[in-house]
């Protein structure tokens, strides 16, 4: 009998009160289109998207990480991070952006929007 694998670390939901309230947890999000990100600079926009949704808009993330009951998906500037934590919906069918974190990498005093939009700028970037 193979010897059973390690437990995968926990992750613990963000507290509700921490999460957005911008869109109901399954209701169809508005589309969202790269230039209104920019133009907005409010990583919140992304709640509500589902994968698909999420990899037309921002590409493929540079880490995708599985800590059911979540997926965590990681997009990066060489100064700052952006977490998406994505979550089944009632259904069970499909994921979910459910919460978003933007950071620098280096814990300057860099607002939120300054690192989306660092994000943002190495994303379109990458993709020419």
């Amino acid at each position: 009998m193979p010897a059973p694998l390690p437990a995968a670390p926990a992750i613990t939901p963000p507290p509700a009160a921490a999460a957005p309230a911008l869109v109901q947890p399954d209701a169809d999000p508005a589309p969202v289109a790269l230039a209104a990100l920019r133009a907005e600079l409010d990583p919140r926009r992304l709640v509500g998207l589902d994968a698909g949704e999420l990899t037309r808009v921002l590409g493929e993330p540079r880490l995708r990480r599985k800590d059911p009951p979540a997926e965590v998906w990681q997009y990066a500037s060489a100064d700052c991070v952006l977490h998406l934590f994505l979550y089944a919906g009632r259904d069970r069918v499909g994921l979910r952006v459910r919460h978003v974190e933007v950071r620098g990498r280096d814990r300057a005093a860099r607002s939120e929007r300054e690192c989306f939009a660092s994000v943002l700028d190495a994303r379109g970037a990458r993709q020419g």
